[in-house]
């Protein structure tokens, strides 16, 4: 083992004897969002930035004084949340808990006995970690690096929690039911796909030689499920879901 150890720590000193190499590590905390297509605002739900982090190595290749290009490797932790207090309506023909606001409540219908109709809130979190691989151009001014370029990741877990209630009427019914509360906890999402990639903007400030701060924003392109919801029309899980990433973190590199 100590042989393999002396190997890894010349190699990484010698990196660093080097004016226009650097390698070290990095640690950033900030904010993160997965969109949600099938969930619009206009319905009730509103998105949630939640805590968000990434810990990883980094290396970077400097060709002058002001170019350079950088490769990562990062664990990146994502959260979201999503909560919804909104009228939940089914037009009676079959029944549903799709989140699509029905033809009632545009006042192309009318409610009858024959509609179901529930209110409810609550939320929907999800936790999803990455591992990530950014590559990047920098462009340096001063102190300043500014960095464009790319990032592919690898799904690695997921997991979530809806809770909250419904109330209201199921068709051909003159009482209400009562609220009905739930809290659903899972430790994986099976729709999860197996890929993300997207665009990475970022900002350094070297703060002395060796240490620096650091702003990345990274925006997904990519849809990250394979999720269906329910689409009332066919009665079918015809209607495809697209997450998609975004994340805002601040953090500290330092240089070996």
């Amino acid at each position: 083992m100590k042989p393999y150890l002396i190997i890894v720590l010349s190699f990484i000193l010698n990196l660093s004897s080097y004016s226009q190499h650097e390698f070290g590590i990095k640690a950033d905390g900030g904010i993160s969002m997965i969109s949600n297509s099938s969930l619009p605002s206009n319905q009730g739900w509103t998105n949630k930035y939640m805590p968000s982090y990434n810990l990883g190595l980094y290396y970077k290749k400097h060709f002058n004084d002001k170019s350079s290009i950088g490769i990562e490797l990062c664990f990146e932790r994502i959260q979201d949340k999503k909560t919804y207090n909104y009228p939940w309506v089914d037009p009676g023909l079959v029944y549903s808990t799709n989140y699509h606001l029905p033809d009632i409540f545009l006042g192309k219908a009318e409610m009858n006995l024959n509609t179901n109709y529930y209110n409810g809130s609550g939320f929907y979190s999800r936790q999803i970690s990455f591992l990530s691989m950014p590559v990047y151009y920098g462009y340096t001014y001063k102190k300043f690096t500014f960095n464009l370029g790319i990032q592919p990741s690898f799904c690695l877990t997921g997991s979530g929690e809806f809770n909250g209630y419904i109330e209201g009427n199921f068709a051909n019914h003159q009482q209400p039911f009562k609220p009905y509360y739930f809290d659903d906890k899972y430790t994986k999402i099976v729709d999860l796909g197996a890929f993300d990639f997207g665009l990475r903007i970022g900002i350094n400030y070297k703060i002395t030689s060796d240490l620096s701060v650091e702003c990345d924003y990274y925006y997904g392109l990519i849809n990250i499920t394979e999720k269906k919801d329910f689409d009332p029309i066919t009665g079918q899980d015809d209607i495809l879901e697209i997450w998609k990433v975004q994340q805002l973190t601040l953090g500290l590199r330092y240089n070996f």
